[in-house]
Parts: structure tokens; sequence; C-alpha cells
């Protein structure tokens, strides 16, 4: 049975939607440098664009050595990424958000940039052998799997979205389940379920809202917790019926 306590952390990725912002790559990449050395010590890579390039395409992007933090900025947006890497068990996300406001804060003081709305994305894994037939098990009818159309799946997806009202905020709430294949080594895959899950502000509030970094962190804080209390409605520990 697929539980919620089944699924281990890939990646978590915070977005910052910054709309006008002046984009200054340089001056950014050496002040962001020298505020946040302990976490950017890594690879950095200056990205060639196109001049019709979209605003929300990378100009920049900045790693730790380890590979587990990105920054990845651009005219219209700002992503904190963090990934799990082997050989960590679990990645919290209440262990990062401190370290993000971090890093925020000091994106938003360089840049002097305006938020209009913010994003959380969650994605998770748990390895199954036979994850289509299993994530199909899981949420379609006995008689559509005993015989066709779903009775042999290699793969599976499904995909659901709402739009809703989290504490202060006014929010979409994607999730996005399916089947996919965990890199190992360069010579070994394991087959996996896919759970991919994003909360956001809603574009159309964009142009007139501004958030500052209390409500940047007050916004992760509940998206994470709302977000680990969707996964359990979708995979809960006990089934019912």
């Amino acid at each position: 049975m697929l539980k919620s306590s089944k699924f281990r952390i890939a990646s978590i990725h915070f977005s910052l939607f910054t709309p006008g912002l002046t984009f200054q790559p340089n001056r950014i990449l050496a002040e962001m440098l020298s505020e946040c050395k302990n976490t950017f010590n890594g690879e950095i890579i200056p990205l060639p664009v196109p001049e019709d390039a979209p605003p929300d395409f990378p100009r920049l992007i900045m790693s730790s050595e380890d590979k587990k933090f990105k920054l990845e900025v651009s005219p219209s947006r700002a992503s904190i990424l963090r990934y799990a890497r082997p050989p960590e068990n679990e990645v919290r996300v209440q262990d990062l958000v401190e370290v993000a406001k971090n890093i925020a804060e000091a994106y938003l003081r360089i840049t002097k940039a305006r938020v209009g709305r913010m994003a959380v994305v969650i994605v998770r894994y748990c390895e199954e052998a036979n994850p289509g037939l299993e994530l199909a098990r899981h949420f379609c009818r006995d008689q559509w799997l005993e015989r066709q159309p779903l009775n042999r799946p290699e793969g599976f997806e499904i995909h659901a979205h709402k739009k809703y009202d989290l504490s202060k905020y006014k929010v979409n709430s994607w999730v996005r389940c399916k089947t996919g294949r965990l890199s190992i080594s360069p010579d070994e895959q394991k087959k996996i379920i896919l759970v991919e899950q994003d909360l956001n502000t809603l574009v159309e509030d964009m142009e007139r809202k501004e958030y500052d970094i209390k409500d940047i962190v007050d916004f992760w804080n509940t998206s994470s917790k709302e977000l680990d209390s969707i996964l359990n409605l979708y995979f809960p520990s006990i089934r019912n019926g």
C-alpha cells in the first residue's frame, strides 16, 4: 500500500517573483558571492541569453560545492533550490527555511526587488517494483485494473489543481503523481513513483501585492505544513473503506 511515510524528498524549490526589477547580473553576482559565500562556494554559471528570451529564463546560476543548494535568478524570478544528495537520509523543509531566509534577505537587499508572488515546490519519490500498476491500483476502480484499460500499465500519471485560501494567502495547489526512474549511478536506475506538489500565490494578484521577508518566511512555513497534509490526503497511512 502506498503511504505518505514511504515518500522521501528529492528537492525543495522556493521561488520569489519580482515584477518590474531592474536586473543587473554582474552586481548581483558580486554582492551575492560576498553575502552568501559559505553557501554558494561552488560552480557559477552566467548564461548567454538571447535578446528575446522570456524574463523568467535564468540569467545566472550559483551552486554550492556539494551541489545541494542552487540559486537561479532572472529579471522576474529568484529561485532557491535544495536537492537531496546521497548519502543523506532525509531532507527537512524546516531545516532549510533559515538558510533560504538569509539568501532571500540578501537578494532583496541587493536588488531592491518587490516580491509580488511566491511559490513552494516539493518533489518526493518512493521506490516501487511496478510503479505504474501500483499508482493505478491506488487511484482507480478495481474493474479498470482487472480488465482493460489499466490491467498492465507501464506508466501512469494523475494531475490535480485546486484554488483556495491558505491562512492569509490565496493559492493555487497543484499535485502531480507519476511514474519515473531514479538514477543511482550511470549504470543503475530504480523504478519510482514521483509526486510533485506546488503551492503558489495567484498570478492575477502579482502586480498589486508586495510581500516582505516576514510574509515570505511565513508562507514557506505554512506551505510546507500544508504540502505534508496534502500528501497524506493522497496517500493516507490508513485507508478508509
